[in-house]
C-alpha cells in the first residue's frame, strides 16, 4: 500500500474549491444558486476529506508496522499533503461564503440567528488549521521515510516524482490563504517560502541520490527560514490590510446602481438627495474607490455640484450654506475624500483641500467663546446647539491637525472635546442625544440618533491620532458599545423610526442616512485608533451589518432601503440617502468585517 490511494479522494475535494469559488461569484448575482453551489461544494468536501483521512490512517498504520514503501514509490509519500492542503482551502472558502450567505432569515436560533454565518466561518476556519497542522505532520513523516530510503538504497526514476508537485503546491495555497484571513506575516511568508518553485536541471542526473540529498536538505533549511521571519517580524514591513473582494464587489454593485438611478450628471445632485446627503454619497463614492482602487466614478468629483463649487475660486460659500454649520461639516469631509482619491491617482487635489480647509476654518470663526467653553451652534441663527454639528467640529479639527499641522486646529479639538464631554448630552446609557434645550441648557432628551454615535468615535479615534491619549479610545467605545446595545435588534441597526411593517412610521429625509454614517465612522475610528485588537472587536458586528444590508435591505432593482434588522414587508423606503447608507456598511465592512 502507498499513499497514492488517497488519490480518487482528492478529486472530490478538489471539485469542492472550485465549487467554493464558484459560489463566491454567484453571490452578486444569486443568493440561491450561491447556496446550492456551497451546499454540494460541503459535501463533496466532506466525503472526499472523511474517506482521505481514513485511507491516511491506514497507511500510516502500514508505514509503523512494515516500514516505508519501496524505493520506486517513495516520493509518492508527500502526496498526503494533496487533501490536507486542498482540503484547507476548500474549507475557508467554504466559510467565507457561509459567512456572507447565512443566515438567510433573521431569526433568535440556528440557523437563523444573526451570527450563523461568522460561527460557520469560525468552525471552517478552525477545521483548515487542523488540516494544516496534519500537513506539518505529514510533511515530516514523508522526510523522514524518504531519509530512510536512501540511507540504503537508491531511488530511481519514476513516476512517483510527480508527488512532490501538486501536493506541495496545494499546501502552500492553503498557507497563503490563511494569511490572507488572519493577516498574518508568518503565513504570508511561510506560503511564499514554500512556493517557490523548483528550478529545471539542465543536467541528466546519473545519481538519483542527488536529488533525494536535495530534498532532504530542503526541508529543514524552509523551516530555518520560517524561524527567521516569525523572530524578526520587525524587520520587514507589514502588509496593509486586505479588502475583502467579495464585499467590494458587492458595494461596485450597489455603487453603480445608484448612480445609474439617482445621479444627476447636468446639475452634479442626487435626485431626492439634499446638500449634506450627497456630500456624504460623494464620500462613500470616492471611500469605495481608495478600497477597491478602481476608478468606475473618477469624474464625479469634478462633475457633482460640490465639486464644481470647490473649483470655482468665487464661489460664495456662506451663499451656499445659508447658515448651516453642520452642512459644513460633512461638505469638509466629502472635499477631503475627493482630494485624498485625487492624490491617491497622482491627480490635481489643491482645489478641494484649497476649499476644503477654509471651510474647516470657517467653522472656527463661528465659535462661540464663553469663559473658554468653545462649541459651535447649528446655526449661525443661534438658536440650537446640538451634538453633531460639536462632533463635526471635534473632527475636523483633529483630522486638520493631523493632515496640515497647527497648534490651532489641535486646540480647538481639545476644547470642542471638553466641551461636548461636560456639556450632559451624553446620557446615562452612554449615547449622545440630539442636543440641549435653548432655555437652560440641558440635555433635551431627544431621540438617540444612530449617526451622533458614530461620529464622535471617529473625531476622538483621530484625536487620539494626534495625542497619544488612550482614555479618548475608552471614551468613543463607551458609545460605540452603547449602540451595539440599545440600538440594534437581532445584532443589526434600527433607528427608532424604522419599520419593516408598512403603514407603521418612517425615517424622514434626514434620518435615512444615519445607519450608514455610523458604519463609516466607525471604519474612520478603527482607521485612526490602528489597534488589531480594536479590529477584531468589531470586525463580526460590521459582517452581519454589511450582512444584513444584502439580504434584507436591497430590493430585486438592487436598491438598499432604509430598513436593515429584517425583511422588508412594506414598511422601507428606497431613495439614493438610503442606497448610499447602505453603500457605506459594505465599504466599511470590506476592509474590517470578516472575508
Amino acid at each position: 500500500m502507498a499513499s497514492v490511494w488517497v488519490l480518487p479522494m482528492v478529486t472530490l475535494i478538489v471539485a469542492s474549491s472550485t465549487g467554493g469559488l464558484l459560489a463566491a461569484a454567484l453571490i452578486k448575482h444569486s443568493i440561491y444558486y450561491a447556496l446550492i453551489t456551497t451546499g454540494v461544494s460541503v459535501t463533496a468536501l466532506i466525503m472526499g476529506l472523511s474517506l482521505a483521512i481514513m485511507i491516511l490512517t491506514v497507511y500510516l498504520t502500514r508505514l509503523i508496522l512494515h516500514g516505508p514503501p519501496d524505493p520506486s514509490l517513495i516520493l509518492s509519500a508527500f502526496i498526503t499533503l494533496g487533501p490536507l492542503g486542498q482540503g484547507g482551502y476548500s474549507l475557508l472558502l467554504t466559510g467565507q461564503n457561509l459567512s456572507i450567505l447565512l443566515p438567510i432569515h433573521l431569526g433568535d436560533v440556528f440557523p437563523n440567528a444573526a451570527l450563523t454565518g461568522q460561527l460557520l466561518y469560525c468552525a471552517c476556519f478552525s477545521g483548515a488549521w487542523i488540516l494544516w497542522a496534519m500537513g506539518i505532520a505529514w510533511t515530516s513523516i514523508s522526510v523522514l521515510s524518504v531519509y530512510a530510503v536512501m540511507r540504503s538504497q537508491r531511488v530511481p526514476f519514476a513516476i512517483a516524482y510527480w508527488g512532490l508537485i501538486f501536493p506541495t503546491g496545494v499546501f502552500g495555497l492553503l498557507s497563503a490563504q490563511l494569511g490572507e484571513v488572519l493577516d498574518s506575516p508568518f503565513f504570508h511568508y511561510f506560503g511564499a517560502i514554500w512556493s517557490i518553485p523548483r528550478r529545471r536541471s539542465t543536467q541528466t542526473f546519473t545519481h538519483i541520490e542527488r536529488a533525494g540529498l536535495m530534498l532532504s536538505r530542503y526541508i529543514p533549511s524552509l523551516s530555518l527560514l520560517i524561524c527567521v521571519a516569525v523572530a524578526l517580524p520587525g524587520s520587514l514591513p507589514l502588509e496593509k490590510r486586505a479588502q475583502c473582494q467579495s464585499t467590494l464587489n458587492i458595494a461596485k454593485s450597489v455603487a453603480s446602481t445608484l448612480q445609474s438611478t439617482y445621479f444627476d450628471a447636468s446639475t452634479g445632485q442626487y435626485n431626492g438627495g439634499s446638500l449634506w446627503t450627497d456630500a456624504n454619497t460623494l464620500e462613500d463614492l470616492h471611500n469605495l474607490m481608495l478600497a477597491t482602487g478602481t476608478d468606475e466614478f473618477s469624474t464625479v468629483a469634478d462633475t457633482s455640484y460640490i465639486g464644481r463649487l470647490a473649483l470655482n475660486s468665487n464661489t460664495n460659500w456662506p451663499s451656499v450654506l445659508a447658515g448651516s454649520n453642520d452642512d459644513a461639516g460633512w461638505i469638509v469631509l466629502a472635499l477631503w475624500k475627493m482630494g485624498d482619491y485625487k492624490i491617491s491617482r497622482g491627480l490635481d487635489s489643491s482645489a478641494y483641500f484649497d476649499n476644503g480647509t477654509p471651510r474647516a476654518e470657517e467653522e472656527v470663526r463661528q465659535l462661540v467663546n464663553s469663559g473658554g467653553i468653545h462649541h459651535l451652534w447649528w446655526s449661525t441663527a443661534h438658536t440650537y446647539k446640538n451634538a453633531i454639528t460639536n462632533e463635526l467640529f471635534l473632527l475636523l479639527s483633529a483630522e486638520a491637525h493631523i493632515r496640515f499641522g497647527g497648534q490651532t486646529y489641535l486646540d480647538n479639538a481639545q476644547k470642542t472635546w471638553a466641551w461636548l464631554s461636560g456639556s450632559g448630552m451624553r446620557n446615562s446609557q452612554g449615547l449622545w442625544n440630539d442636543g440641549l434645550n435653548f432655555d437652560n441648557c440641558q440635555n433635551n432628551g431627544q431621540t438617540t440618533w444612530t449617526y451622533n454615535q458614530g461620529v464622535i468615535a471617529s473625531g476622538l479615534a483621530s484625536l487620539y491620532a494626534s495625542t497619544g491619549d488612550s482614555s479618548l479610545l475608552t471614551q468613543a467605545e463607551l458609545t460605540l458599545d452603547a449602540t451595539i446595545t440599545h440600538l440594534s435588534t437581532n445584532n443589526i441597526l434600527k433607528e427608532s423610526c424604522d419599520n419593516a411593517v408598512g403603514g407603521g412610521s418612517v425615517c424622514n429625509q434626514d434620518q435615512q442616512i444615519f445607519k450608514g454614517i455610523w458604519t463609516k465612522h466607525l471604519q474612520f475610528y478603527l482607521d485612526r485608533a490602528n489597534d488589531p485588537a480594536r479590529v477584531a472587536k468589531y470586525s463580526g458586528w460590521l459582517g452581519s451589518q454589511t450582512s444584513a444590508v444584502y439580504h434584507y435591505g436591497t430590493n430585486a432593482a438592487n436598491i438598499v432601503g432604509s430598513v436593515w434588522y429584517a425583511p422588508d414587508q412594506g414598511g422601507s423606503i428606497f431613495t439614493p440617502k438610503t442606497d448610499a447608507s447602505g453603500l457605506a456598511a459594505h465599504v466599511a465592512a470590506a476592509k474590517y468585517g470578516p472575508c
